[in-house]
């Protein structure tokens, strides 16, 4: 009986009461999804954080804070963090879907994510998820559909934010998410 029972764990925010009281108080609307990543929505804008596992995610401090508060990260990673009203902190990673692992699988690149860092690396380069996933406008919803695989995923290769780095655009079911480049051996 044991032999084939199976278990799928995924994580949960520390306190998600206090994570969807900072949020609404920043004026999104906050749904916890069944693979456990939180879409947060304000107007046309449309975002998704999922937490860690890791000892890199949750970390105990002793500041102590009336409310909950959401904030750039101290250590420099560009991520985002709760810190909650027992002064503990925890990272919230950009969500991108897994049918981008299964993309790249099916296309032979090489990848790795760092969910300590955040970083993919994809073919030896280095790149950051961004957050946001809008909708696409016309121009882009053709291009996914001139370009996508039966993953339903197409990738443009552009320099987005004008650094000189090329990022990497994910087309993917009329949402549109960008990977911002880093170069290489970051």
């Amino acid at each position: 009986m044991y032999e084939q029972t199976t278990a799928t764990i995924r994580p949960l925010p520390y306190k998600m009461s206090e994570v969807r009281r900072a949020f609404n108080k920043a004026g999104y609307s906050v749904n916890l999804n069944l693979d456990s990543s939180l879409t947060l929505r304000r107007g046309y804008a449309k975002y998704r954080v999922t937490f860690g596992f890791n000892r890199y995610s949750t970390e105990e401090k002793d500041n102590i804070q009336k409310n909950p508060v959401i904030k750039p990260s101290d250590n420099g990673s560009g991520f985002l963090e709760i810190q909650y009203r027992d002064g503990t902190r925890e990272t919230l990673f950009p969500y991108f879907t897994t049918k981008l692992y299964t993309y790249l699988d099916d296309h032979e690149i090489i990848h790795n994510y760092d969910r300590a860092t955040g970083v993919i690396s994809i073919d030896g380069l280095d790149y950051m998820p961004g957050y946001e996933a809008r909708q696409m406008r016309l121009d882009e919803n053709m291009f996914w559909g001139r370009n996508k695989d039966w993953t339903d995923i197409a990738l443009d290769y552009k320099d987005v934010d004008g650094d000189g780095l090329e990022d990497i655009l994910i087309y993917h079911n009329v949402r549109l998410q960008t990977l911002y480049g880093l170069g290489s051996g970051i």
